[in-house]
């Protein structure tokens, strides 16, 4: 509830009732990033790069006061009528916070996971940096960077692909800031959604 910026799913309210856990939150009138893909494929480069640059702006915000969403990904990203994108869950996110004080835990979705949170390791703005990489490789060729067989282990070992190898359309430029979020030492990532 503490985060308002246009491009965040404002979380107005979140408790408890009858043993139901709640979040309220903004109405937002479009579909998430995943749903957009199920039903067109792959976003042309120019719109993509309309998304990541309201993305990036949500997530500095965020980031700046200290906030670490840890689940950034297609699904977890609406597109509305009027053409902005919003990040949802942050609340998720720091609900996570309040729990990881208590007890050691993994969170995250595995195909969009950093290597450092895989690990189970402490995790800072640099992990959504990582998963922010994967969510664009999604958009730019319809497909995820690691899909089958062990997801940690890819994540933590195997060199991302370069998104150009499914989408031959992908500028050098865009695939370049994929390949650079996807790096699996986060000092080699950038080091700012700015």
């Amino acid at each position: 509830a503490q985060l308002n910026h246009p491009n965040i799913v404002t979380v107005y309210d979140a408790g408890e009732q009858d043993g139901v856990y709640y979040i309220a939150m903004e109405y937002v009138d479009g579909h998430t990033l995943k749903d957009i893909i199920k039903r067109r494929g792959k976003i042309a480069p120019k719109g993509i790069v309309h998304v990541l640059a309201q993305m990036c702006e949500a997530l500095a915000y965020a980031h700046e006061k200290k906030i670490v969403h840890r689940d950034v990904k297609t699904a977890n990203t609406m597109w509305t009528r009027d053409r902005k994108a919003k990040i949802m869950d942050f609340g998720l996110a720091r609900a996570m916070e309040e729990l990881r004080k208590e007890t050691t835990m993994v969170s995250g979705t595995p195909y969009y996971m950093s290597p450092e949170q895989t690990l189970g390791r402490p995790v800072d703005h640099r992990t959504d940096i990582y998963s922010l990489g994967v969510t664009v490789f999604e958009l730019l060729t319809g497909d995820l960077p690691f899909r089958d067989g062990n997801l940690p282990y890819h994540h933590v070992h195997t060199p991302p692909p370069d998104p150009r190898e499914k989408n031959a359309r992908v500028p050098e430029l865009l695939a370049k800031v994929v390949l650079r979020c996807l790096q699996k030492d986060p000092a080699a990532r950038y080091a700012s959604t700015r």
